[in-house]
């Protein structure tokens, strides 16, 4: 069962007095949502214009930054609570832990060439 949380914009005050929330909402910050996805369809793959993994920053609907392969559910816990929660990540030490797995590469070298994200 989710539970059901008001959103930043209707209580506030609820989030900044929170340990693991006020660091990130702050009244001047600029929020975007972003995305990561991946699909090895070769239907959906155009080199460049659609990559098989990439980030989706806000709600452009052409917004596809090349990533150089699919994230584990660790690495992606990881990056969101190291960049968006690091008071929590920090009491954690994420980087203790030796999971260093990874999925295999899917970014051509097209897409190396232009402005990438190395997960």
């Amino acid at each position: 069962m989710c539970p059901a949380l008001q959103s930043y914009d209707e209580a506030a005050q609820i989030y900044e007095d929170d340990e693991l929330f006020g660091d990130i909402f702050v009244s001047n910050a600029v929020r975007t949502p972003f995305r990561f996805d991946f699909s090895n369809s070769d239907e959906e793959f155009v080199d460049v214009d659609h990559p098989r993994c990439h980030m989706t920053l806000g709600q452009y609907k052409k917004c596809r930054i090349p990533v150089n392969g699919p994230l584990t559910p660790f690495r992606f816990a990881r990056f969101v609570l190291r960049n968006f929660y690091n008071p929590a990540y920090a009491a954690v030490n994420l980087d203790a832990i030796a999971l260093q797995t990874a999925f295999p590469e899917t970014i051509t070298a097209a897409e190396r060439r232009i402005v990438h994200v190395a997960a």
